[in-house]
């Protein structure tokens, strides 16, 4: 049976996993752009300078005016603003489990190559956008977990998907993920919160789709480049690339084995949460793995239309651990905890599990599934 101690462990554990990612994800972060990452710093320079109004453009707008205001770097506000939004998810993690009783198995969790360990398995998924709607959502399942999305805060959180789609559209991808987890809170259907919270998405994804010009009408370049930027010749950037959207269908056709690949990790992925579910939560697991199915159904046209299909699994499952996260018990629920312990040989058993999710990787496109995992780098570097 697991002690308070092996709890508190666990605890303490991921807490200095969380401090060794963070500096991981900084480091390749500021290494992708001092070298001008076409993507990684890209993604966060596309404006309204150029053209006016387009999908993604508030960041870079925003970073131009930090920069005509400060005289920084552009390269150096960048890091920053990225590594303050990882420092927030972090900070959200620690405080929606620092009460709770977490459980070997909810290491498991975030141990596997689809959620955090994700960051480390393949570096050029750091400095990636979606991290604002990691931020956004983990602080809108902590003010749910404190009995706390009301007032203000309620339509701070509306303000804040609102400008997170002007940030980037894949926001509309994954918006019900607010509205199931406000069911799954309230164990009953919130209609008028549920609607305020689809439709502060909704209508700013329409706004860009019928009104956003072009990522780049021209002079993107050559504006960056006044402000110091520079990406290197022959180097793909975001903007390279029109907002059509489906020429993505070429590289499906190119490596059509590597694509398929990505539903062996779903379903590996799949049995791990359902196997977490039916020990932690027997009594919610149909509802929320069928929840679960129903959202990575709805985000399918995403997998249509871009290519980052592991970026698009990993947002999953890192949102659906938010929600996991929130739902274990707390330190005076000791009556789940001891129904929810684990017998010698079971614990074992997660133990090796947690090794066998080491010896395996996702790619955040074109590789679904490669057997070189964490473990298999570090004894690859010993050797």
């Amino acid at each position: 049976m697991e002690s308070q101690n092996w709890h508190n462990i666990y605890k303490y554990g991921l807490y200095t996993f969380f401090v060794f990612l963070f500096c991981w994800i900084g480091y390749h972060t500021y290494q992708f752009i001092e070298t001008s990452h076409g993507f990684i710093l890209g993604d966060w320079l596309v404006n309204y300078h150029d053209g006016g109004f387009k999908r993604r453009g508030l960041t870079g707008s925003l970073f131009f005016m930090i920069q005509d205001v400060t005289g920084l770097r552009l390269k150096t506000i960048v890091f920053i603003g990225q590594m303050v939004l990882y420092f927030l998810f972090f900070v959200l993690f620690v405080k929606i489990i620092q009460k709770k009783k977490v459980t070997l198995l909810f290491v498991s969790l975030i141990f596997s190559p689809l959620t955090l360990l994700f960051f480390i398995n393949d570096i050029h998924i750091v400095g990636r956008k979606e991290i604002i709607l990691f931020v956004i959502f983990a602080f809108f399942v902590h003010l749910l977990s404190k009995d706390q999305f009301k007032g203000f805060k309620e339509y701070l959180v509306y303000a804040l998907l609102f400008v997170g789609v002007l940030f980037h559209e894949i926001f509309i991808f994954y918006a019900p993920y607010f509205v199931l987890t406000l069911w799954l809170f309230n164990k009953k259907v919130d209609y008028w919160k549920g609607a305020r919270l689809y439709l502060s998405v909704l209508i700013p994804t329409c706004i860009v789709f019928f009104f956003g010009k072009a990522i780049n009408e021209g002079e993107s370049l050559n504006i960056l480049k006044q402000r110091g930027i520079e990406f290197g010749s022959g180097q793909l950037s975001i903007f390279d690339f029109s907002n059509d959207l489906l020429s993505s269908i070429d590289r499906y056709l190119e490596t059509p084995w590597g694509y398929s690949l990505y539903s062996v990790s779903l379903i590996l992925g799949l049995l791990h949460v359902y196997y977490y579910l039916r020990k932690e939560h027997p009594s919610e697991s149909k509802r929320i793995l069928w929840s679960f199915l129903l959202l990575i159904g709805y985000s399918l046209p995403l997998f249509i239309l871009v290519c980052d299909w592991g970026r698009w699994i990993q947002i999953h499952f890192v949102l659906l651990l938010l929600v996991l996260a929130t739902l274990l018990p707390t330190k005076t629920k000791e009556s789940v905890i001891k129904k929810t312990s684990l017998p010698v040989w079971k614990y074992s058993l997660a133990v090796m599990y947690i090794i066998l999710l080491l010896t395996w990787r996702v790619y955040h496109f074109k590789n679904g599934f490669v057997l070189d995992g964490f473990l298999t780098y570090l004894f690859n570097k010993i050797v």
